[in-house]
This record gives structure tokens, sequence and C-alpha cells, in this order.
């Protein structure tokens, strides 16, 4: 057979199955574009958490901590000991770990605690000192506002739980305090009844917040509808 022969019978099949033969372009297309897509998708969002990692310093951030006041043990502590002398973390040794070679940047960790006035308001809260790189940190990407202007710029970055409770008047926090200190003195009458009716030595925040929500619920299970024993609150099968 010539090859006009086939197309012309390939033409006439076609003509005479147009539902069928537009079914089967249709179903090829859908596979196709679905098998695009979830390769895109996949791609894109490996790339997204690969860009997330990457930022977030966790992979490319080294933390030098003294020897002095460290979690070593005490093995290791001794080990280091003998085979060498401590340095100190001053400036000399940082300006030494900048010049090692693929370290982009070595700056101090600065944190300290400090009050925060505005007017007549006032907050203890963390301090803590950033670096001019940290505003390409993941953790500043939906940053409201600026970073901060320059090096030496008297400036801050507030965080909006520091700001609001700074905005709030005196009525509003001795309410707060109020409120705080009652929920402290339910946390703590909750201990004392745990180790009368319980029995249960030095209960920890969880066990209380049980006591709490058991009393909360009149001692009865929400999804049972039985009565809950203190005395058998605690266990593990219940």
């Amino acid at each position: 057979m010539k090859v006009y022969d086939l197309l012309e019978l390939a033409s006439r099949n076609l003509r005479e199955s147009v539902l069928r033969n537009s079914l089967t372009t249709a179903g090829i297309a859908v596979g196709v574009a679905s098998l695009v897509a979830m390769l895109s998708l996949g791609v894109g969002l490996q790339e997204l958490a690969s860009a997330r990692l990457s930022r977030s310093g966790l992979f490319d951030t080294i933390v030098v901590s003294p020897l002095r006041g460290s979690r070593w043990d005490q093995d290791e502590q001794v080990r280091f000991r003998a085979t060498g002398t401590p340095r100190s973390l001053d400036e000399t040794a940082r300006q030494e770990m900048e010049k090692i070679s693929s370290v982009v940047e070595v700056q101090p960790e600065i944190r300290f605690v400090a009050e925060v006035r505005v007017a007549d308001r006032s907050r203890v809260t963390m301090v803590g000192g950033l670096s001019p790189t940290a505003k390409d940190s993941d953790a500043f990407e939906n940053l409201q506002g600026k970073f901060f202007s320059g090096p030496a710029a008297p400036e801050a970055i507030v965080q909006i739980e520091l700001a609001r409770d700074l905005k709030r008047g005196p009525k509003d926090r001795a309410a707060l305090w109020k409120k705080s200190r009652g929920n402290q003195k339910g946390r703590d009458q909750a201990k004392g009844e745990i180790l009368k009716q319980a029995q249960l030595p030095d209960p920890s925040r969880s066990d209380i917040e049980k006591w709490l929500l058991a009393e909360e619920c009149c001692w009865n299970c929400p999804y049972t509808g039985r009565q809950i024993n203190p005395t058998t609150l605690f266990r593990d099968s219940q």
C-alpha cells in the first residue's frame, strides 16, 4: 500500500469517528496537562522549601560559645583543657574567625533584659541585637514597616505583642494583672487539691490544667457523660 493510500485511509477513519477521536485527543491533552501541573507544583514546592530553609540560617550558622559556662560535660571540658588553652571570645577572636575561608560574617549575640518606657507606660522585655544581614532572613520577610536605616541608627524593631501591651492604659494593665493573679491562685488551689485528693506528688503543669478542665466540666466527661473520679484522673488508662 502506497503512502497516498495510507493517508487517505487515515483521513477517512478520522472523518467517520469524529466524536471518538475528539474524546481520545481531549483525554490525552488532559492527562499531559495534569502531569505537567503536578510536576511543576512539586518542583515549585521543593524550591520554596529549600529557599526558606536556606534563609532561616539553620544550615549555614554556627554558634560558638566559651568553655566556661557551656553545657559540655565534665569529661569534655577536662579533655579540652588537656589539649590546649581556651580562647577568649573577644574582638580579636571575632576578626580571626571572620578571616576563615567561606565565612561570610561573624557577629556577637547580644541579649539583655531592659525596661521599655513610652510616656507613662513601661514594660520589662528582652532586647536583642541584630546584624545588618538579618534583613535578608526569613523572619523579616513579612515585616510591617522598615528595617534599620543604618548600622548605627538609634532605632528599634518592636514586636506587635509589646506594642499592644504598651498601648494599654493603666486600667487595662491592672485588669490583666488581676486576671493573671486570679489564674495563678486557681492553679495553686488546684495543685493543693491534687496533692490532697489524687495524692500525686509534684504535679506538672499539664496535670494542673487537666484538673482545672475537669472542674470546668463539673467532673463529668463531655464525651461519655460519665462522672470523673479525682483519684483515677491521672492514670494512663483514663
